[in-house]
């Protein structure tokens, strides 16, 4: 990987350039491990680490560190490219606070004036829907927004209650699935769901049910929702009953679940403080993000909820998994001076879409370079790409299909390209380490 700051792996970098490094903080070992690129040795105080160089151009160079270590613990690998070192903190560390606005919650949200396509803008929700009666209004459009439970609530109230109960019949949920209320914003972290009475069921969103499919559909059951102006995903409405043969399902709609991640929030500039992944006009901003920011924390929720390391991602459909997924450590905190130049990107992503090369190049190089001093939280995973049919990979999809212990997600086929090309771009960081077959990265978290 060739740097734009004018280093290239394997060769010293020009006087005058910064050191290329990509540093790892992994909070729950006390440890604080650095790949230096372009290095020929490294020494370490409380505060610093010293690299030093084979060619007399260069004196020592001081690289501060942003946590006190213990020198004595130092303990390094060289090789070509340069020097990898790890040490022990001094002082146990927790992740900083991140701003309560974020992606992923519920705040920012309070003040929603409409939810738009992301692909063409088309707006979804009804006129004056909400608390809103001014068809023309671009104030908030509902009483209440409301943050959504654990998706795996309903399995885990027996772990919560210390009492006997029939929680199937608790109110406002049928089936574990939480009912919409008309005029309210149910906020998730990858998603809204919204009473069918506030959208655009009519001309916005188009629901597709082919008349074999209606017989089979059941209590809690799903299915595809489209915008009717460009026919892109946007999300999947939530059905209630079964739909006979030949009816219009509209009435059997009891919640509209769109995603951010193919949808754009508008709300008021003054709700979005530090959010990313926010853009808009003068009084209004559109919340967005790519899918692979809200995948890590589906993964965490999912780890929390079963204590799950080990995910086989699919393709919806398809029968072979598409990514193998080995969660090595939740708590990480990275910071780099790496900068990889547009080349780079498109030759390791040579396969990819521009869409998806975009949407990886976001969620991971442009999210890395906007925190250049400071810390991004992320989640370090071992990965297998699936695609190349070899005796080995085969051999552990057979073991993984086997263990129950491995959880299965099923993802639509772009996005899983998007985690795909986001984990080969986060390799690259490391330096393309391997462990057992598996590829080691990591996904930056929201």
């Amino acid at each position: 990987m060739t740097e734009e700051d004018g280093t290239t792996s394997g060769h010293e970098p020009n006087p005058g350039s910064p050191i290329p490094y990509f540093l790892e903080v992994l909070l729950k070992l006390r440890s604080l491990a650095v790949s230096l690129r372009g290095v020929s040795d490294v020494t370490a105080g409380p505060k610093h680490l010293a690299a030093t160089f084979q060619s007399a151009r260069h004196t020592p160079i001081e690289i501060p560190l942003p946590l006190e270590v213990d020198p004595a613990s130092l303990k390094k690998i060289r090789h070509d490219s340069g020097v990898d070192a790890q040490l022990t903190l001094r002082y146990a560390a927790r992740i900083p606070e991140t701003p309560k606005e974020r992606l992923m919650d519920v705040e920012p949200l309070r003040g929603l004036s409409q939810v738009e396509c992301h692909q063409c803008h088309n707006p979804l929700l009804l006129p004056g829907s909400g608390e809103s009666n001014d068809s023309s209004a671009s104030g908030p459009r509902f009483s209440r927004a409301v943050e959504m439970p654990s998706e795996y609530w309903h399995e885990l109230t027996d772990c919560w209650a210390c009492h006997k109960e029939d929680y199937s019949q608790m109110p406002g949920q049928k089936g574990g699935v939480v009912l919409a209320v008309k005029g309210t914003l149910l906020v998730a972290k990858s998603y809204v769901v919204l009473h069918p009475d506030d959208v655009d069921l009519t001309t916005a969103v188009r629901v597709e049910i082919g008349e074999r499919e209606k017989g089979i559909l059941r209590v809690g059951r799903t299915a595809p929702a489209y915008c009717t102006h460009c026919s892109h995903d946007i999300g999947e409405v939530q059905l209630d009953q079964i739909p006979d043969a030949g009816t219009d399902i509209r009435p059997y709609i009891h919640g509209v679940k769109l995603y951010k991640y193919w949808t754009d929030l508008v709300v008021p500039s003054p709700a979005l403080k530090d959010v990313v992944g926010k853009r808009g006009s003068e009084g209004e901003q559109r919340i967005h993000a790519h899918f692979a920011t809200y995948f890590v924390e589906e993964v965490l929720e999912s780890t929390g909820a079963h204590a799950a390391f080990r995910f086989a991602v699919y393709e919806k459909g398809g029968e072979r998994p598409r990514i193998l997924l080995w969660v090595l450590n939740p708590d990480v905190l990275i910071t780099t001076t790496i900068h990889p130049s547009t080349d780079d990107i498109t030759s390791v992503l040579a396969a990819a879409s521009q869409e998806t090369i975009e949407a990886a190049s976001a969620v991971i190089v442009e999210r890395l370079a906007r925190e250049p001093r400071g810390f991004v939280p992320a989640l370090k995973v071992m990965y297998m790409d699936c695609r190349a049919e070899t005796a080995a990979i085969t051999s552990t999809m057979t073991q993984w299909a086997s263990d129950p212990q491995v959880e299965p997600i099923t993802l639509h086929a772009t996005l899983c390209e998007e985690v795909l090309a986001s984990l080969k771009l986060s390799s690259g960081y490391g330096g393309g380490k391997k462990m057992g077959g598996f590829e080691v990265g990591f996904l930056c978290r929201g």
